[in-house]
């Protein structure tokens, strides 16, 4: 049955914490979307933007308003004030960067201490660079705290809807929403070849592989 909301017409709206190291793509990530920023503050020394992206679902419009803070280099130069009432949260890092990928567990840590169950999925960006240095293989980290992971260029609009998606679906108990509009995103900087993408999904599948048993967690 077709949904009777309006575009228009919110069904559903969550605040979004968009965190991973400095320098991971995270605003590129967003900017790919002809965002609305809603505000810009300051919270003890760190500026955030707060930008609004409307998604149109299978579920309803569902608006995501998406904190991010600015020129950070590490997860404790973040307040309780901008971790706190958050109802999901995208943790970033750089599939260039061993040491981005190293610290997804300090954010991971700084955003459940105040909000303690709340959906959060991983995202390696930059899946189009040559010199990838986080091996799928080696991405372990979502699978140890049960959580979605999606491998995404921002520059190619790769998968880029893949970690609203994954949350969207968490957030409102439905396992089988979908967008029904693919969202409008800027042209793409970049293009990726059909044979890069073709490697990219067969490593995709050693990134969801279950770990084995004897795994410490």
């Amino acid at each position: 049955m077709e949904s009777k909301i309006e575009k228009s017409e919110v069904t559903a709206e969550f605040k979004l914490l968009l965190v991973g190291d400095n320098k991971v793509g995270k605003t590129a990530f967003i900017n790919r979307h002809p965002i609305e920023k809603l505000e810009k503050k300051t919270i003890g020394a760190i500026d955030v933007e707060v930008n609004l992206v409307k998604l149109v679902t299978s579920y309803g419009t569902i608006q995501f308003n998406i904190w991010e803070a600015l020129g950070v280099e590490t997860a404790e130069q973040l307040t309780e004030d901008f971790y706190i009432n958050a109802d999901c949260a995208i943790i970033m890092f750089d599939l260039t960067s061993r040491m981005s990928y190293k610290n997804v567990p300090l954010w991971y840590k700084e955003i459940i201490k105040y909000n303690e169950d709340i959906p959060i999925t991983l995202v390696g960006n930059k899946i189009d660079e040559k010199d990838i240095k986080v091996k799928a293989k080696h991405i372990t980290f979502h699978r140890k705290k049960n959580l979605t992971y999606n491998g995404i260029s921002a520059l190619a609009n790769y998968r880029w809807e893949c970690p609203f998606v994954d949350l969207m679906k968490l957030l409102c108990n439905d396992s089988s929403l979908s967008l029904v509009e693919a969202p409008p995103l800027r042209a793409p900087d970049i293009s990726m070849s059909e044979e890069k993408i073709q490697h990219i999904e067969e490593e995709r599948k050693l990134a969801e592989a279950p770990l084995p048993e004897d795994d410490d967690l």
